[in-house]
């Protein structure tokens, strides 16, 4: 990754799932060594056992991760960003802070951290996981281009990352951040109504979940739009057409543009009240 350029070392104050995802993704690309990265985390058991699995070092301490490491990927609640972030009394000018936290903007964390700190703002999703996520970022007002590639390259390690402005981050949290949810709730859905026309439950699960992945990869590979591949499948009169029959007279779309408005304004909301807390 550094091609001559100074060794990068990856500090994660709050090492959860999703921070642990993407040690996990940069390690397996060869991105970083695990002795190049150094974590904290309130549970210090939980913490442990991430290291031993990981071969990473932690430490108690944020501001040892501050004081030693190019890159701060801050994975804590958003209710706790702002409070962690104005105690880093040891991040250096040049360090790259990366918060995931829904809802808090750029703006935010750099009054809290105090002078030029390059802040990116980043929204990953579960998926990542499995190094099929997507991740969206965006620079504050002293992230150069330099500082978004790095944030670009560690992140695209578990999946795909794009750079967009950051009046987009809301939003896109509502979409792709929260979005694998409606998935699995749609599975959900889908599995009970198998099971509730007489099917065994572990073959509903089966179906269900197996349907929504291989159309998923079909929608991926084929090039082609999901009304497009909606209509290939939708023969008139068959039961395809009469089941989403039903979702139109029920307004599914409506139904999800309500669900991602409320997404999206509990994101807003979410930002506002760290702003009030500070």
């Amino acid at each position: 990754m550094n091609n001559g350029a100074p060794q990068l070392s990856l500090g994660i104050i709050g090492l959860g799932r999703m921070t642990e995802a993407i040690v996990q993704g940069v390690i397996a690309a060869g991105t970083m060594r695990p002795t190049d990265i150094l974590a904290t985390r309130r549970n210090t058991d939980e913490l442990r056992r991430q290291a031993a699995e990981l071969g990473i070092r932690t430490t108690p301490d944020n501001n040892v991760v501050a004081q030693e490491c190019s890159v701060v990927l801050l994975g804590v609640k958003p209710y706790q960003l702002l409070d962690v972030t104005s105690a880093l009394t040891a991040l250096a000018p040049e360090t790259i802070l990366i918060s995931v936290a829904a809802g808090i903007p750029t703006t935010a964390i750099e009054e809290a951290v105090e002078g030029e700190i390059p802040v990116v703002r980043a929204m990953p999703n579960t998926p990542a996981l499995v190094g099929a996520g997507v991740t969206a970022i965006c620079g504050g007002r002293y992230a150069k281009a330099e500082h978004l590639e790095v944030a670009s390259q560690l992140l695209g390690a578990t999946g795909t990352c794009l750079t967009v402005e950051e009046e987009w981050m809301d939003a896109i949290t509502a979409i792709s951040g929260s979005g694998p949810a409606y998935y699995f709730r749609f599975t959900e859905a889908l599995a009970q109504a198998a099971i509730s026309i007489g099917l065994d439950p572990e073959l509903a699960q089966q179906l269900a979940c197996e349907t929504f992945v291989g159309a998923a990869r079909l929608l991926e590979e084929s090039g082609r739009s999901p009304e497009e591949l909606r209509r290939q499948v939708t023969s008139p009169g068959g039961t395809t057409e009469a089941a989403l029959g039903s979702f139109d007279e029920n307004d599914l779309s409506g139904l999800v543009e309500k669900a991602v408005a409320r997404a999206l304004a509990r994101g807003v909301e979410i930002g506002q009240q760290a702003a009030e807390t500070e």
